[in-house]
């Protein structure tokens, strides 16, 4: 599970790299990072970069579980913005109905392919996390 995390609480935000072959349990192990990190505070955003992941094994309880976490954790993401870039199609779909199950948990999330308009959509520095 390639996953590569840092907390910016300067900037309230959370980044993390998703990359390889990835699967529901490391989903979910990731996105628990966030919950879990006690500088994490609520009302802080998250960059989550998703366009390293080369395969994403997930079967539809594995999804159903991951797409529920806004519910567990309301509390902790109340507030708080997440910006999810992609690259493929799968990943994007993914994205999407987590998008979907956050809009009743007072939670934003846009999905993107590209990081400027989320770092602009996140006000944070460009420089922060530049375009590769």
């Amino acid at each position: 599970m390639p996953i590569d995390y840092h907390m910016r609480p300067r900037h309230q935000l959370g980044i993390m790299q998703l990359s390889g072959e990835l699967t529901g349990p490391d989903i979910k192990a990731a996105l628990l990072m966030l919950t879990n990190d006690p500088q994490w505070e609520t009302g802080y955003d998250a960059l989550i970069d998703a366009r390293g992941i080369t395969r994403l094994g997930i079967n539809p309880d594995e999804s159903a579980e991951i797409v529920g976490l806004p519910r567990l954790y309301r509390a902790q993401f109340l507030d708080s913005r997440f910006a999810i870039l992609v690259r493929r199609e799968a990943d994007h779909d993914l994205a999407r109905l987590w998008r979907y199950m956050w809009l009743k948990e007072q939670c934003e999330v846009q999905v993107y392919v590209s990081p400027d308009p989320a770092t602009e959509w996140l006000g944070i520095p460009p420089d922060l996390y530049p375009e590769e």
